[in-house]
């Protein structure tokens, strides 16, 4: 069973065709699996992603839609001086 409509399957492909990073490649092949219908299991012998992960990344997909999911989150507060 499907976890995503054809619409989001289409729009998560398109980027994943573009996708130079490699780890927004990954966060893109990893919502797409799970959009499919793969389990978690499989999902981590295919990317190695872990399951709190796979669960993050969905729900940012799902609620923020694809430009959150490839927005680096990387570093703490910036300290001005």
């Amino acid at each position: 069973m499907k976890k995503l409509n054809e619409i989001q399957l289409n729009e998560i492909e398109k980027h994943l065709t573009q996708e130079t990073d490699t780890k927004h490649y990954c966060k893109l092949l990893t919502v797409k699996l799970w959009g499919q219908g793969k389990s978690q299991h499989e999902i981590l012998e295919i990317t190695g992603t872990p399951q709190s992960t796979l669960q993050r990344w969905v729900n940012t997909y799902k609620t923020q839609g694809i430009k959150q999911l490839l927005q680096d989150r990387r570093g703490g507060d910036i300290i001005k001086p």
